[in-house]
């Protein structure tokens, strides 16, 4: 883990240098669950 290398005590520290909103695969996961979530509750896309 980044923050454990930088040592930084927490990974809110490290969040400040490493943009975590930049990673694509987390981006395609948060879409995937939206659509799911929105599927079980019967709303459109």
């Amino acid at each position: 883990m980044i923050s454990h290398l930088l040592r930084h005590k927490n990974v809110t520290i490290t969040n400040r240098y490493v943009n975590p909103d930049a990673d694509p695969i987390r981006a395609l996961s948060e879409t995937i669950g939206s659509r799911i979530e929105a599927g079980l509750k019967g709303e459109p896309e």
